[in-house]
């Protein structure tokens, strides 16, 4: 039976929901809303309470933000639309590594950011420039990885204006 999420009451099921919990409890200090099965490219405590996940398939990306017992937001509502709602940016000079996914949800900006500058790290959400989550505790992190996987950011700063690659 295939797991699903039903976003409009912003519930899961009961096999979903299972899957969850068993997800985070599994990797303990490492919290993730990620199903089994799915890849974690991107997870961490935000704050004392919430995660925020982005969790992808071969075919789909999804972010999830919240906890396993009550997710506040789904990106894409349905993880169908594959890769192609979100977008990538990247910089790197010496002694600093910046990367970001980012994606549009009703009017609003939301940046999933993992930085390092300097031997000091930096990980979490933004969400239209107005408010920065900043990760707590253990971070997942394989966000390097989607750059051959989302379109570049053509608005961010980080890529400096220009997109250098189209993902296959």
């Amino acid at each position: 039976m295939a797991r699903t999420f039903d976003c409009a009451r912003r519930t899961l099921t009961s096999a979903a929901l299972a899957s969850l919990m068993l997800c985070a409890s599994a990797q303990g200090s490492q919290p993730s809303l990620c199903q089994t099965g799915e890849t974690v490219w991107f997870s961490c405590r935000v704050g004392p309470a919430k995660t925020v996940s982005l969790c992808g398939t071969r075919e789909t990306l999804q972010y999830r933000f919240g906890t396993p017992q009550h997710l506040e937001l789904m990106y894409p509502a349905t993880a169908s639309t594959g890769y192609t709602a979100f977008r990538w940016a990247h910089h790197a000079r010496f002694q600093a590594d910046r990367m970001q996914v980012s994606f549009n949800n009703r009017g609003v900006d939301y940046i999933l950011f993992d930085h390092t500058e300097n031997g000091q790290r930096e990980a979490g959400l933004d969400v239209a420039s107005k408010q920065r989550l900043r990760c707590t505790g253990a971070l997942q992190s394989r966000m390097a990885q989607l750059k051959d996987k989302l379109p570049c950011d053509d608005d961010s700063a980080l890529n400096l204006g220009t997109c250098s690659h189209s993902p296959d």
